[in-house]
């Protein structure tokens, strides 16, 4: 992913954050126009309607949306086309989806172009009813994600279900930088 396209996401999930927290406190309305104090002038547009906790999302070189959704599914608002919501991707792991657990952030190598390797990062869990947070990736083929290969896993392994999170993101270099809660 070049600078810009890592910016633009960036921006894009901060002002959908920020746009919703002001939103919610100001109780606007789908089309509405409102002033934020952090980002000027705003106006609500619903892109998508019922998704599942979204939770992360990266932009595809077409300009549609690769998102995941806290439940384990991993999809595809299609912003250059009929802007629709594809069915869950196939090939994506199974995820330890209780309490803040699932499937948490996407992110695209930036060589994606070339290499089309997505990373994901996700709650996983065991049979002992233990838990922690993982990092693996693989390539987006058609709407699947193929040769999926975990490359990280937090050890030991924790009791509960709260308190997952993470953020993906590539510096200039292409050096990856992965982000846990305090688990």
């Amino acid at each position: 992913m070049t600078p810009s396209l890592m910016l633009r996401s960036f921006l894009f999930l901060a002002c959908s954050w920020l746009t919703a927290s002001c939103a919610l406190s100001q109780n606007v309305k789908v089309n509405d126009s409102f002033e934020s104090p952090t980002v000027g002038p705003v106006k609500v547009h619903t892109l998508a309607e019922g998704l599942n906790h979204p939770w992360g999302v990266a932009l595809l070189p077409s300009g549609d949306l690769l998102f995941s959704e806290r439940a384990g599914t991993l999809k595809i608002l299609r912003l250059s086309g009929d802007s629709s919501v594809s069915e869950a991707l196939a090939g994506v792991p199974a995820v330890y989806a209780v309490g803040q657990g699932g499937l948490l952030d996407v992110a695209l190598d930036p060589d994606f172009a070339n290499n089309r390797f997505v990373y994901l990062s996700y709650a996983e869990g065991d049979t002992k009813g233990m838990a922690s947070t993982a990092l693996g990736r693989g390539r987006l083929v058609g709407d699947s994600i193929a040769d999926f290969t975990k490359i990280f896993t937090q050890l030991p392994k924790v009791n509960g279900k709260n308190h997952f999170g993470s953020r993906i993101v590539f510096d200039s270099s292409g050096m990856l930088f992965f982000t846990m809660a305090e688990r």
